[in-house]
């Protein structure tokens, strides 16, 4: 029979491993409207009002100044990003990359045709380019050995 001391340690640690979960299932089914934004940030908006919660990335977004948001989750499109960076220009949100993992690029693909459409693929020698043209978005994956980013930004 089980001491009351090792059921209190099984208990804590069961709780904490509930509590480490938590960010990644609130954000496992998030739906995000890209025509609008990228999570609670929408095109248009002022880096004025968003400076307390961004750092400038080492990540070049050309022709937009890039940001990383402090505290980023980094769950999206149900992979983990290894980066999520934030364009301004002339002050405004105006882009959005995201780096990920070679591995995950099918995923990436499916989750952005379910939404988007079939995309127009070019081969290039070393990597290969997937594109979208919304009414809203011009969206472009592009994929090579050394990992994979997808662009987003408002027409």
């Amino acid at each position: 029979m089980p001491d009351i001391q090792s059921t209190l340690k099984l208990s804590a640690l069961a709780l904490l491993l509930l509590i480490l979960s938590l960010p990644s299932m609130i954000n496992a089914g998030e739906a995000i409207d890209y025509a609008k934004g990228f999570r609670d940030m929408e095109w248009g908006a002022s880096l004025s009002d968003w400076e307390n919660l961004l750092q400038k990335s080492k990540n070049k977004i050309r022709p937009f100044k890039g940001y990383d948001r402090t505290g980023e989750n980094l769950n999206w499109e149900g992979i983990t990003a290894k980066s999520i960076t934030y364009g301004f220009r002339r002050g405004k949100f105006g882009g959005l990359n995201i780096g990920f993992a070679d591995k995950d690029v099918a995923a990436v693909l499916d989750a952005f045709s379910e939404k988007f459409g079939k995309p127009k693929k070019t081969n290039l020698f070393i990597m290969t380019n997937y594109e979208w043209h919304t009414d809203d978005l011009d969206i472009s994956l592009i994929s090579s050995k050394k990992g994979a980013s997808i662009n987003i930004k408002p027409k």
